[in-house]
């Protein structure tokens, strides 16, 4: 446990603000049924639980995605183009659909069709504000940074 503890606490000063909660195992029946599972045999979950065998300890993994991200204005078109998913609105789930038809994915990354310029990346929050530090720091070419 000191182990995810200490990842736990490295990722956490990533975030200008957290709150950290202790939930109790009564209020919190998942975590409540996964130690129940790790401390009885296998053969007597009998289907209610389904898990995988990992080959190496989950705490060496990398983990995949950032935390915390949050929903972003992008990610329902994303979810329409790449599973058909639409909300249960009718007036919205039309106005999705046909905001969609202006978007496409290449390699799992949302692009926006567009007359000017070949494609149009789509970004979070997060991706533009560190692509706007990076032009203003002059990281992407010979931009002198911001002007007063």
């Amino acid at each position: 446990m000191a182990k995810y503890v200490r990842l736990v606490r490295a990722v956490m000063t990533q975030f200008d603000e957290y709150h950290v909660e202790h939930i109790p195992r009564e209020e919190n029946i998942k975590a409540d049924a996964l130690s129940k599972f790790s401390s009885s045999e296998i053969e007597e979950s009998s289907g209610s639980i389904y898990f995988r065998i990992l080959k190496t300890r989950s705490i060496d993994v990398k983990l995949v995605a950032p935390i915390g991200l949050g929903i972003s204005s992008i990610d329902p078109i994303k979810a329409h183009i790449q599973t058909g998913w639409l909300p249960n609105d009718v007036t919205e789930a039309r106005k999705l659909a046909v905001r969609a038809l202006r978007y496409f994915l290449i390699n799992e990354i949302l692009y926006k069709r567009s007359f000017a310029v070949p494609y149009l990346r789509c970004l979070r929050p997060d991706e533009a504000r560190l692509a706007l530090e990076e032009v203003h720091e002059g990281i992407c070419g010979q931009h002198m940074g911001a002007r007063p």
